[in-house]
């Protein structure tokens, strides 16, 4: 058996890297880098027979960015090479901020990595958007490979003009954590009691900040809530009716009334939060933040770090619809269009997903898995030692399923978010008005759709 050793990737292609974004992955049509993932589009060929795999000595290269994986996908990798002795798989773990951007250099420079992490959102969007991994239909079609397992909206999040072009691993979301011994002391409603009975609002939150705010002693009742983190403030456009961009991707709606009224609840939110050497010291970690958001994954990595019990609820839905959204963030794998070994590096994505996979990355780096076969009841969340709470996991994980949906995805996703923070950081700063960040927002972010590579599916 080869045990799999993670180590930083090569500084091959590293002046490339040094580019900036938009020079580096092409946003715009006609671009060098789009040039090249043109030359290298999607592979496949008919069904048919799957080739034998392990029959000759193969290295294969596995990237990813997260460190918290790296040994659970050394150990899962392992079982791989047990089952085909003569591959040997290398874990290759590359910081997130610099992955794409090594990714791209790598590819242009004929060395792409065999089975690589990808995601949905942001810089990723590149990643498909460019051709630089291959559609997997024509694997799947010829491998009869039962699909029936996933999540559709998972299985939608990984594909690219109708093509799967690769399969998640795991999905992690945004949710609302809140202090239980803040609420308990002060004799409020839970976050969560109010989700069960169907009050958890925007109305809500602000109300129960209020009355967080008034205890004094240094306590807040919310954490600062930016709108141009995505990740929190989509699923409230989207509870409340709304949208980023219209069906055909014309124009931004980001300054629509559904919109406007969630970046409202944002602002209000965000002003009652501790500013300045407040925000130092009335932190969540010191217990003096009664709630807060964050990835769910935040829950059991630090149950026993925080020195007060908590727990958490999806995000407050929009007062019309009541409704609760959940962002979709679900990293996958996928293959490189140019790669050596496709035959075996699809054997290894495969292994990669696999259900006992899934499993292992929840049990040792919180990443909650995906089948339906796992989260249909309690008893994967059941089987995490450290979690305290498996039926309020698994209460989540049912309702997520149901209202996830995916951020837009546009090649130049990057620059979209880097509008969002430019323009509501002045109005949370009181630099302009909220309505005025949505306006400029809004036209900056219909720019970037007319250099953008879009995927409408």
């Amino acid at each position: 058996m080869t045990v799999s050793r993670a180590r930083a990737t090569s500084e091959s292609g590293a002046a490339g890297a040094r580019q900036t974004r938009r020079g580096l992955l092409g946003a715009g049509a006609g671009g060098g880098a789009a040039a090249l993932f043109a030359a290298c589009g999607p592979a496949g060929g008919p069904a048919g027979d799957a080739p034998a795999v392990g029959a000759s000595e193969v290295a294969l290269r596995l990237w990813h960015w997260d460190i918290p994986l790296v040994e659970p996908f050394q150990r899962h990798s392992a079982l791989f090479t047990q089952q085909y002795p003569r591959l040997k798989v290398e874990v290759e773990q590359t910081p997130k901020a610099e992955y794409v951007n090594k990714l791209v250099a790598q590819v242009a420079g004929g060395a792409a990595p065999d089975t690589i992490g990808v995601s949905v959102t942001g810089d990723f969007n590149i990643v498909q958007a460019k051709g630089m991994v291959r559609e997997v239909d024509s694997l799947l079609k010829r491998d009869r490979y039962d699909l029936g397992d996933f999540l559709d909206v998972n299985l939608r999040q990984h594909k690219w003009g109708g093509k799967q072009i690769g399969l998640p691993y795991g999905w992690t979301t945004i949710v609302f954590f809140y202090n239980e011994a803040l609420f308990a002391t002060h004799g409020a409603k839970t976050p969560y009691e109010h989700w069960r009975a169907g009050t958890w609002t925007w109305d809500t939150y602000l109300e129960l900040v209020q009355r967080f705010n008034r205890v004094g002693d240094g306590t807040f009742g919310t954490a600062n809530l930016p709108a141009n983190n995505n990740t929190l403030s989509f699923p409230l456009v989207w509870s409340n009716g709304g949208d980023i961009f219209d069906a055909q991707y014309t124009r931004a709606l980001i300054d629509q009334a559904p919109a406007m009224e969630a970046w409202d609840f944002l602002y209000k939110a965000s002003q009652l939060a501790p500013q300045g050497e407040q925000a130092r010291t009335s932190t969540r970690e010191a217990g003096k933040v009664a709630m807060w958001f964050d990835w769910d994954l935040w829950y059991q990595g630090n149950l026993k770090l925080m020195q007060f019990p908590f727990s958490m609820a999806p995000e407050p839905a929009a007062p019309k619809s009541k409704r609760h959204v959940f962002v979709g963030n679900a990293p996958g794998f996928g293959l490189p269009a140019t790669g050596k070994h496709t035959d075996e590096a699809w054997a290894l994505l495969k292994h990669m997903v696999n259900p006992e996979g899934m499993k292992r990355y929840f049990l040792e780096a919180n990443i909650q898995p995906l089948r339906k076969s796992q989260t249909g009841t309690p008893d994967v969340w059941k089987s995490h030692p450290e979690i305290a709470n498996p039926t309020l996991m698994f209460e989540l994980a049912t309702e997520r399923s149901k209202n996830g949906r995916t951020p837009p995805r546009i090649s130049n996703f990057a620059d979209l978010q880097t509008v969002l923070r430019e323009e509501f950081v002045a109005a949370w700063e009181n630099k302009q008005s909220v309505k005025d960040a949505a306006t400029k927002a809004a036209e900056r972010a219909t720019a970037l759709l007319k250099e953008a590579d879009v995927d409408k599916g």
